[in-house]
């Protein structure tokens, strides 16, 4: 948790904030997937709605990240032999946008161009033609070289209800059938939704000439159709949005009912030909609809779970047997669709907070439950598991063993690394805790608890690791609206911001100032020591300070979003503090108070992320960033001088001051042991005033761990003594006294 950083940087040509973001939990971000595809029985790709491409060699076992173009959302990818492939993104979250990706090696390397002006749907037929769809204008148009102009092939009628035209029909997909022909399936949307047309809803187009122009296939049916798919030339199948299937064996001319389930009445999103037997089809609802006998008689699978949300789902099969069904995540289909299993089995929730005791071991809240890690974070498991709705309040690791969880309502601690854990009862009364945060092993606060016999709410202050804690009642009603962070960066200065300002107690949480800030509402802060502190008041705008919040300087972010957290830095990048701001998009950003701009540091991925942590190790600086998805972001930093104050990250040596002192005739001495690679020889000795060994406490090779020893001096006379803790090159004396 808390440690205050005075951090110089070697840095490269290119600086700190070009360092590669690590994905180190899940093995594939949890980031909607729009398409998948198989150009061969071991090579495929997918798609995802944050701008990414991946890449499988063996059928499916495994899949690489090839490209990430941020902030595209890539919705189909399409390939027209072994090298040459093409995706497009409808839509880009920046204003300078990418809308068509291509590889000429066998997607290995992507480029990217803008070129597809407001694709809907397309298809490329060769390295320099394509066609595509676009709604907004109702035609089909084709671009013979990329360097060329979009011609008009094809434009269906519009409707004016106002002074804006409606086209009246829309393209869902192309498909490129054995013997060369484009089909196109669309619908009549439009129409139907102004009424102007009941009957003869869905129709496809086809082209026999590469897209120059096109005729009508088949129309018919007073229902929309959603997707279809050709096995050959002849045989095909599409679905609707009521769960029909129908069946052509003529190329598309005719269609004849297959399937229909009045109970469910779900939309189809994807349905697949494997061959003339084989065809799968998915709802919007996770519901897996089979044949294998070429539609003759049909089975259902509902093993995805998804009972109240539609989605979006697609269906790509690498052979006969092995098939994939991707959108939120990915499932296998297995036993020609019996059965249904994750791709990933990691866990799924979103982590609201994420805490690193060291660079191994680290905590992380979801929604649910509370997980562990002992390699740095690419694993995790269950460390509490069914902590309740309140889950997403606060953590903090003391040392590898000791520790808080508040779930809102509960506050417990471990003193065994969560083998087991103690309900930690503040107040017999206590309804509510928002979070908890230690500067040390022995101060830390409780926030923003309340209680139900009264209306007041309260901070709980601890000044010796969570023995006893006083209780300080918030009396400004300003306070009460409180934000899920509070920051110690010494004794005197606790933090903390919400919708009225910057808050600071030099008083540990007895009384409170608002310093304001820039703005009146604050989404995310952080401060590394007493001056040095930064602030995001809103969408745009990232605030620094270096005296404490007298004065600010302000940046604009690279685009317009809002930040869930930031990591600061006392001396970072050329030796000026800095912050590393992570953002509600999974966007991560970098500022230098030095500089007059803000970088963007890429992520590859889309999911939301709430908290940022860091620990230092060899000249390391290790900072982890959470959020939806179970997403676990890791970043290292080399560092040439580290100085660190006394914080919850550096696990040292540590020698408490005796309990109670002065003493009579027995007192408890705790001391801790940090994780080494070769465990220390530990000593603990008393001394008297002229340096005389009276006692031996301790003297013996111990595990890293905190320790408690007791102490008699009862043979001793009233006076001043000392105890010193050795452990290899660590040697720390206290004074205590014996008043009998």
């Amino acid at each position: 948790m808390k440690k205050i950083l005075l951090i110089m940087f070697i840095i490269t040509c290119f600086g700190l904030s070009f360092s590669q973001w690590e994905l180190r939990y899940p093995r594939i971000s949890k980031d909607y997937i729009d398409d998948i595809l198989f150009i061969n029985r071991l090579t495929g790709f997918f798609v995802s709605n944050t701008g990414s491409i991946y890449k499988t060699t063996n059928g499916g076992d495994t899949w690489n990240l090839k490209a990430n173009f941020p902030g595209e959302n890539i919705t189909e990818i399409k390939f027209i032999d072994e090298l040459n492939g093409f995706a497009i993104s409808e839509s880009s979250f920046f204003i300078d946008e990418l809308d068509l990706f291509f590889t000429t090696d066998g997607g290995e390397h992507w480029q990217a161009e803008t070129i597809m002006k407001d694709a809907d749907t397309f298809f490329p037929i060769s390295k320099s033609e394509v066609i595509k769809f676009d709604e907004w204008v109702g035609d089909i148009s084709k671009l013979d070289n990329f360097y060329g102009e979009w011609k008009e092939k094809f434009r269906f009628n519009s409707y004016y209800p106002d002074d804006a035209p409606y086209p009246l029909g829309q393209i869902n997909g192309f498909q490129k059938l054995p013997d060369g022909r484009i089909i196109a399936q669309g619908v009549n949307q439009t129409a139907k939704y102004f009424n102007l047309q009941n009957d003869s809803l869905s129709f496809f187009l086809f082209s026999d000439n590469n897209g120059d122009s096109w005729d009508t296939l088949w129309c018919g049916l007073p229902i929309i159709i959603t997707t279809s798919h050709f096995a050959n030339n002849n045989i095909g199948w599409m679905g609707s949005d009521s769960s029909y299937i129908y069946k052509t064996t003529n190329g598309g001319l005719s269609w004849k009912l297959q399937y229909s389930d009045s109970r469910l009445k779900h939309s189809l999103k994807s349905i697949y030909a494997v061959d003339t037997s084989n065809v799968y089809a998915i709802t919007n609802y996770g519901d897996l609809i089979y044949s294998h006998d070429g539609g003759s008689s049909w089975e259902i699978n509902t093993t995805i779970e998804n009972i109240y949300y539609e989605r979006e789902y697609k269906i790509g099969f690498s052979d006969k047997e092995k098939g994939f069904i991707v959108g939120p995540e990915i499932y296998v289909i297995n036993d020609g669709g019996k059965t249904l299993s994750r791709y990933d089995n990691s866990f799924n929730e979103t982590i609201y907070k994420v805490d690193f005791i060291n660079d191994k071991i680290g905590w992380a809240l979801g929604n649910r439950n509370l997980f562990k890690s002992t390699d740095g974070g690419y694993n995790w498991s269950i460390l509490k598991s069914d902590i309740g709705s309140y889950s997403n309040y606060g953590i903090e690791l003391i040392d590898t063993l000791i520790g808080f969880l508040v779930t809102g309502r509960d506050i417990y601690k471990t003193t065994d690394g969560g083998k087991t854990w103690t309900d930690y009862q503040l107040n017999v009364n206590t309804s509510f805790a928002r979070g908890i945060d230690f500067l040390d092993k022995s101060l830390g606060v409780i926030f923003e608890v309340r209680e139900t016999c009264d209306d007041l709410t309260y901070n709980y202050v601890t000044t010796n690791g969570g023995e006893s804690w006083e209780k300080y009642s918030i009396n400004d009603e300003k306070l009460l609206s409180s934000f899920n962070k509070m920051k110690f960066t010494d004794p005197n200065h606790l933090w903390f911001a919400n919708q009225q300002g910057l808050w600071l107690s030099k008083d540990t949480a007895k009384t409170w100032s608002n310093l304001k800030g820039p703005s009146v509402w604050m989404h995310a802060f952080d401060f590394s020591d007493s001056l040095h502190g930064w602030i995001i008041s809103d969408f745009d705008t990232i605030s620094y300070t270096s005296d404490g919040g007298k004065s600010w300087k302000y940046f604009l972010k690279p685009y317009s979003v809002q930040s869930q957290d930031l990591f600061s830095i006392t001396k970072g990048e050329w030796d000026n503090p800095c912050a590393i701001i992570i953002n509600y998009d999974g966007s991560i950003f970098f500022c230098n108070s030095g500089d007059t701009y803000v970088r963007h540091q890429k992520t590859n991925t889309g999911n939301c992320l709430f908290r940022a942590t860091g620990y230092t190790k060899d000249h390391w600086l290790n900072i982890w960033a959470a959020g939806e998805g179970f997403t676990i972001l890791h970043q290292s930093l080399y560092v040439t001088d580290v100085e660190n104050y006394e914080g919850l990250n550096d696990i040292k040596f540590f020698l408490s001051q005796n309990f109670p002192n002065p003493f009579n005739p027995t007192t408890k001495i705790k001391f801790s042991i940090p994780t080494v690679e070769t465990p220390h020889m530990a000593s603990l000795r008393v001394y008297d005033i002229l340096g005389k060994e009276i006692a031996t406490l301790v003297n013996e090779e111990k595990p890293a761990g905190d320790y408690e020893v007791q102490f008699d001096g009862s043979g001793l006379t009233s006076g001043i003594y000392f105890y010193q803790l050795k452990a290899g090159d660590y040697v720390e004396t206290k004074k205590f006294v014996l008043m009998k």
